[in-house]
């Protein structure tokens, strides 16, 4: 697999799929953005295909909430999206879910070489009812 050497003036990281997680901070510098534009382009061929967003991408520039649509917390920034054939599988955590769509950022942890794609569906999330829900509804998961 490949490797990506990134460095700083104080630090040199390598990683890769055979590397251990390594926390560099909450953005990708533009080094590390190159790094992982590159190692992504393969993926990028044939996207759409039979991605799961395609008529998202389809509907670019409506008013339908979607993956890179402007919201009143964007304030104009460019949230574009860049589709992605679905051949990697990556952990991250968040911090809540409804229904299918992640309400708030979410946060890389690592790339899961040992998990096809086929083996990761939404109804493996673990989803903790509000407390405050669940005294007053008795609300449960699932």
């Amino acid at each position: 697999m490949t490797e990506t050497l990134l460095s700083t003036p104080t630090r040199e990281v390598v990683i890769g799929f055979e590397r251990p997680f390594v926390v560099i901070g909450e953005r990708i510098n533009p080094t590390g953005r190159k790094a992982l534009a590159a190692e992504l382009q393969p993926l990028r061929k044939n996207a759409l295909t039979a991605h799961p967003w395609r008529s998202w991408a389809e509907t670019e520039g409506s008013a339908q909430r979607m993956p890179g649509g402007q919201s009143r917390w964007s304030a104009g920034k460019d949230l574009s999206w860049e589709p992605l054939r679905i051949d990697r599988v990556c952990e991250v955590k968040y911090d809540h879910l409804q229904g299918d769509r992640f309400r708030h950022a979410t946060t890389f942890l690592r790339w899961r070489p040992d998990k096809p794609p086929s083996e990761c569906r939404y109804d493996q999330l673990e989803v903790t009812p509000a407390y405050e829900l669940e005294k007053v509804f008795g609300a449960t998961a699932g």
